[in-house]
């Protein structure tokens, strides 16, 4: 059933949402660990036995690990990281017996990113759920891996059919519209760029609909709910069980054509600017302090633990120096701007960029704007 939240009058503040805790029966559920990513976990016990690392959720496992795939393997929560809107299906599962526990979440509508911040005597209402609770088992067997695949091939195709359900029907509250309360916005959304020649289908963007607000507002507030979904190859979207109300978003049934703001022409750039590093330089693994999961995957090679350290040996004396119309960001720019150790706990960072190797004619007179989006969770300097 969903958990609605009200709020009324009370006191300027911010407000986090509740956390839904399941507690597993130690005696039956010992011996619970899997990841949704088709792989086994290391149990309490090994991480116990193995060596902490740089911080104390990263463990090198020893010798004496549960199953000899984890020896010698780094395990790290941060290695099993996925965005949220891939996460329909989380759980654990048990050996002995073959059973798991599962929960479902066919939508994500009502999910929250940031702390909500009220005015006072402000009032609040909001649905948090329906969460599905999958519980499953699996025949005996002497091969492990045939149970474990068989639970998680199980609960995979019933979060299919819970998507395909949602918004469930049997729910008797004002506060849940059923699927014939519900909406749809589709559209096509289009690219108007004055320096490129003519309009642009918007390949593989994302289209939300959100609460009203200032741009960008969606990013800073989840009072209200919000919808999304990518568009094909030809721009084209549908968002369908939209709940009724207002949404921050210039929808027409035709096409939408986005004019993004402009100064002038690109003149160079350093990335992609779609919210990844995958374009730019990562390194290899150690090899002694690796996750087999990902040994040989270049979409997945940034999961692996100790990379920054490959930083100091490319740049052991001086920090990189990007030179503009020179240089190759696939191969010249560390995917993650890390500080640099020079001993004795201390870490610098000073990253350069050098524009004396981009020039342009003499004869061309012009101002020119340097946009450097930039995301950082220390200090560090940027030289030009």
């Amino acid at each position: 059933m969903p958990s609605s939240s009200v709020l009324k009058g009370g006191q300027e503040g911010t407000w986090r949402p509740l956390e839904w805790l399941t507690s597993l029966n130690k005696p039956t559920f010992a011996t619970w660990h899997y990841r949704s990513l088709g792989k086994g976990e290391p149990t309490a016990k090994d991480r116990a036995r193995g060596r902490p690392l740089a911080f104390r959720e990263a463990v090198l496992l020893s010798k004496e690990a549960s199953s000899p795939e984890f020896v010698g393997e780094v395990d790290d929560k941060y290695q099993y990281s996925a965005e949220d809107k891939d996460i329909k299906v989380h759980g654990w599962i048990s050996m002995a017996p073959p059973v798991g526990l599962w929960m479902i979440t066919p939508s994500d509508e009502s999910r929250i990113a940031v702390g909500l911040k009220f005015q006072e005597g402000e009032a609040w209402k909001k649905v948090f759920g329906p969460v599905f609770v999958h519980l499953n088992s699996a025949a005996p067997s002497s091969h492990s891996s045939s149970m474990i695949r068989a639970l998680w091939n199980n609960v995979k195709d019933q979060m299919l059919e819970e998507v395909k359900s949602w918004p469930y029907n049997f729910i008797s509250s004002q506060d849940y519209p059923s699927s014939n309360q519900r909406g749809s916005v589709s559209g096509q959304l289009l690219v108007h760029d004055r320096y490129v020649k003519g309009l642009q289908r918007a390949n593989s963007a994302y289209v939300g609909l959100a609460a009203p607000g200032e741009v960008g507002l969606w990013q800073r507030e989840s009072k209200g709910y919000q919808y999304w979904t990518q568009t094909d190859e030809k721009g084209y979207f549908n968002i369908e069980n939209v709940r009724p109300g207002h949404y921050r978003s210039k929808i027409e049934l035709a096409s939408i054509t986005y004019k993004p703001p402009r100064i002038g022409p690109t003149l160079w750039e350093i990335g992609i600017p779609d919210r990844s590093a995958a374009e730019f330089y990562i390194p290899d693994p150690y090899p002694t302090l690796m996750n087999k999961l990902y040994k040989g995957s270049e979409l997945d090679k940034f999961r692996q633990y100790g990379l920054w350290s490959r930083y100091y040996e490319l740049y052991p004396h001086k920090d990189l120096i990007y030179n503009v119309g020179a240089n190759n960001y696939g191969d010249d720019w560390f995917y993650a701007q890390v500080t640099r150790s020079v001993g004795n706990g201390r870490y610098v960072g000073r990253y350069g960029l050098n524009l004396t190797m981009w020039s342009i004619p003499e004869t061309i007179h012009f101002s020119w704007y340097w946009h450097r989006p930039l995301m950082q969770s220390c200090k560090f300097d940027l030289t030009i």
